[in-house]
């Protein structure tokens, strides 16, 4: 590919389907030969971005010495939390009922932590999000692009039965294998159930494990996210977690991503000032 010229202008080609525009110029000069071979990188362009469903830019430089064109994705935004909307506040008589005869439901704690976000105004970030900004870092920062997963911050905070997300694993046939990177994963008990984060948890973060814990106990497991198997950077930003076990935890239900911290920027001097 020729060196990039001046580019003046440059056209929307989208991804796995996406809709086209433009914008600035139009066309590329140099004749059918050229033109060939502008087509063919655009097709090249979209057959990848139809396979990895990313979106892309073209942006072609219209000398008539050279075609040259670059692929840009679409950056991943850092989630913003909003607070829950759809709360059920008709509990208390349930509750009560179900401490006098002994039982308690994983749908009732989660429905009295939905509340309890609420009343004490935890924002929460949507966890979809969440797992596609954080596997977006991890291609970039992970060490062999290994992929990240949850840490309990306690070895209390470690569900029993519990797994979600995708394993790091290799793939593929013998002599041709690919790492298939972690993403969102959690097993209990995994290799080793003695594990937790190891990092410092900034103040903020620790009045909300308080808090939890003071109205849930061990009802309420908390997760800080890490990347695996070790980072290729030694501070990566994590979110935390709040996870309550239920049949449906693999779907997302009964998981709470309630903060996020910048790594390192923070410490317990700047805290305590």
């Amino acid at each position: 590919m020729a060196g990039m010229k001046w580019m003046d202008g440059f056209s929307w080609v989208g991804g796995g389907g996406g809709a086209s525009g433009s914008a600035g110029g139009s066309g590329v000069a140099g004749g059918a030969g050229l033109q060939s071979v502008y087509q063919a990188a655009q097709a090249m362009i979209q057959a990848q971005a139809a396979q990895q469903g990313t979106q892309v830019y073209e942006i072609t430089d219209h000398t008539p010495e050279a075609v040259d064109v670059a692929v840009l994705e679409k950056p991943v935004e850092k989630p913003i939390p909003s607070q829950l909307t759809e709360i059920k506040t008709d509990l208390k008589e349930y509750a009560e009922l179900a401490a006098i005869v002994g039982i308690s439901p994983a749908e009732l704690t989660i429905e009295t932590f939905k509340a309890f976000l609420h009343e004490h105004d935890i924002p929460v970030f949507n966890l979809k999000e969440v797992i596609t900004y954080m596997d977006d870092k991890a291609k970039k920062e992970s060490k062999d692009k290994a992929g990240w997963y949850w840490k309990p911050l306690r070895q209390k905070d470690h569900r029993i039965s519990t797994s979600f997300g995708i394993e790091a694993k290799w793939i593929g046939p013998p002599g041709a294998l690919s790492l298939r990177a972690a993403s969102d994963w959690y097993r209990y008990p995994g290799k080793d159930w003695s594990y937790v984060y190891d990092k410092l948890v900034p103040l903020h973060a620790l009045k909300k494990v308080a808090l939890i814990e003071k109205h849930f106990g061990d009802k309420v497991g908390v997760f800080v996210c890490d990347y695996a198997p070790i980072p290729a950077i030694p501070h990566p930003d994590p979110f935390l977690m709040a996870v309550i076990a239920n049949p449906r935890v693999k779907e997302g239900e009964g998981r709470w991503v309630i903060d996020f911290w910048n790594e390192p920027g923070f410490g317990l001097t700047q805290m305590l000032k």
